[in-house]
């Protein structure tokens, strides 16, 4: 039986395909250093709410809502409307029975255009230069909310880490794409060749490398493979083509059963997982804690330990 996705539609600027010298030219357009902040962080991590533009700009929520409406108008970003359930919230019935709600949740979601990858790569922008020949917007036709979800998800986790780096007066050095994370394996014995994809790589003051996984699906056998894959990149060394320090592989995972509902597929499930396949410098974060700001994360001997402790280790303040 074939499967099916729901999926968004994306709204594109009310003007018929502008272009670069009709934007230049009209008075109403005034270029700003943040806009190519914000256009940058939309190559890089495919989807933005306001919300976490605000917090990865550390500006004003108000002034961004207002620009990325501009940034909109003028065809440089594509704009739809995500909706989820967020906060459950306990309700008690006249009878005393307890249940438990979610309040709705209605974001604007905004994604690059591609004439907002044209002004980058007028900008000289060199990630855009990079990547213009093979790039696809994620505007094209229909997106999968799934997806969707699952990189909002993401950009919360990094955030979030981020923002407790800067607390702790360690700020992250750089929060990198799954594409610039993307390394090659070499072919197994059995000759398939294979690769890692984190979903992110947040580089730590130190130069050490997190690489960043939200797991929010519970497809067991999804991170199996990605775990096999993970503990041969660390244990054959093919890291040090990348990095100067050998990276901590993260994954953020909701303490539930995921969205397929698998036990296997629970944060403990992976745990387990993680365990039987004697994964490497891993830590497993409860989607949950973090989300309170505790950062306690099980080992890869299933231990729960300090994540900033662990990641930073001898280098800890």
């Amino acid at each position: 039986m074939k499967k099916t996705y729901s999926t968004t539609h994306w709204d594109r600027s009310s003007q018929s395909a502008p272009t670069l010298n009709q934007i230049f030219n009209n008075p109403a357009f005034r270029g700003q250093e943040r806009d190519f902040d914000i256009l940058i962080a939309a190559l890089r991590y495919n989807y933005l709410t306001p919300r976490q533009v605000a917090q990865f700009t550390q500006s004003n929520l108000r002034g961004i809502q207002r620009r990325l409406n501009q940034l909109h108008a003028i065809g440089l970003l594509d704009r739809t409307r995500y909706s989820y359930r967020q906060d459950p919230y306990a309700k008690v019935r006249k009878n005393g029975d307890i249940i438990t709600l979610y309040r709705p949740v209605n974001e604007s979601v905004y994604a690059l255009s591609p004439l907002g990858m044209e002004y980058l790569v007028w900008g000289e922008e060199p990630l855009a230069i990079d990547w213009q020949d093979d790039w696809r917007p994620k505007t094209v036709g229909y997106s999968r909310k799934l997806s969707m979800g699952h990189e909002l998800a993401r950009n919360d986790v990094c955030l979030a880490m981020m923002a407790e780096a800067e607390q702790l007066n360690r700020p992250m050095m750089d929060w990198m794409s799954s594409r610039e994370g993307y390394a090659r394996l070499p072919a197994t014995s059995n000759g398939h060749a294979t690769h890692i994809e984190p979903d992110a790589v947040l580089l730590l003051d130190t130069g050490r490398p997190l690489l960043v996984e939200y797991e929010r699906s519970g497809r067991s056998t999804k991170y199996h493979a990605k775990i096999r894959n993970f503990r041969r990149y660390l244990a054959g060394g093919y890291w040090k083509e990348q990095y100067a320090l050998e990276p901590w592989v993260v994954y953020a995972v909701a303490p539930g059963l995921g969205t397929q509902q698998t036990p296997k597929g629970s944060y403990n499930g992976l745990i387990e997982a993680v365990q039987s396949f004697g994964a490497r410098r891993y830590l497993v974060l409860n989607d949950d804690a973090w989300r309170e700001g505790q950062w306690k994360a099980a080992n890869s001997e299933g231990r729960l330990v300090n994540f900033w402790e662990t990641v930073w280790g001898k280098d800890y303040t």
